[in-house]
This record gives C-alpha cells, sequence and structure tokens, in this order.
C-alpha cells in the first residue's frame, strides 16, 4: 500500500521533469533514428537529469577525499552528512539509468509520458520495497 501512496507523487515529479528536459529542452538529432543517435541525444538528456545531483556530490565528495570531512558537514551541519553520502553513492547511477530508459521510450513513442511513468514505477518500487518499514495485517 506503501507504493499506492508514494506513486502519484513519483509520477507527477517525473512527468513535469520529463516533460522540461524532452520537450522543453529539444536538442539537434532527437528525431534521428539508430543507435547512434540514441546515444548522441542521451548523453544532453542524461546531463540534464542528473547535473544537480553532481554538483551535490562534488560538494560532498571532494573535502571528503582530501580528508577534510564531507562537505555538508562543513557548510552546514553534522545532520546532512551521513544521509547525503550514503544517498549519492545509489541515486546518480539510479537517475543515469532513469534518463536512459526515459530517453528510449521518448524515442520510441514521441511523448514524455510513457518514461515517465514507467521510471516512476521503478523509482517508486526501488524506494518503498527499500523500505524497512514493515505491515503485520
Amino acid at each position: 500500500l506503501q507504493f499506492l501512496v508514494y506513486l502519484p507523487v513519483f509520477v507527477v515529479f517525473f512527468v513535469l521533469n520529463n516533460s522540461k528536459i524532452f520537450a522543453g529542452n529539444r536538442v539537434s538529432g532527437t528525431s534521428d533514428t539508430g543507435v547512434k543517435a540514441f546515444f548522441k541525444v542521451w548523453w544532453k538528456y542524461a546531463l540534464c537529469m542528473v547535473g544537480g545531483i553532481l554538483i551535490v556530490i562534488l560538494l560532498e565528495y571532494i573535502p571528503f577525499f582530501m580528508g577534510i570531512g564531507p562537505g555538508a558537514d562543513l557548510l552546514f551541519s553534522t545532520t546532512f552528512g551521513g544521509p547525503f553520502m550514503s544517498l549519492l553513492i545509489v541515486f546518480a547511477p539510479q537517475v543515469i539509468v532513469f534518463s536512459f530508459i526515459c530517453t528510449y521510450f521518448y524515442k520510441k513513442s514521441g511523448n514524455v509520458f510513457v518514461g515517465a511513468i514507467f521510471v516512476a514505477i521503478l523509482a517508486c518500487w526501488i524506494v518503498t520495497c527499500g523500505s524497512a518499514i514493515l505491515y503485520n495485517f
């Protein structure tokens, strides 16, 4: 049931996200076919989807690997260090895979909804199935 509660939120997010990235930022070669054309377009869309996350990752990990400490701990407080450190390791690759799936469905169908709904289901499944909350009925 937790999946059904979160799913509408994920659908709204990915529909808005894909609408802005794919429809709002159409790049040259979007209508071209073939694997080479797909990857030419995909890396640009992937960078749009993961760009903000990459900035946060750099902010967090560069000081960490320099031995100074997590960037969020240095800039804000220790509240943000632990959760961000563990979240970013898995979140950025997931977004890159999501961008690959969204680009594939966008190029095949010509609209943003198919990929957005499919990825919303995947993302919601990852979040809710990985949850530590168990319900006893």
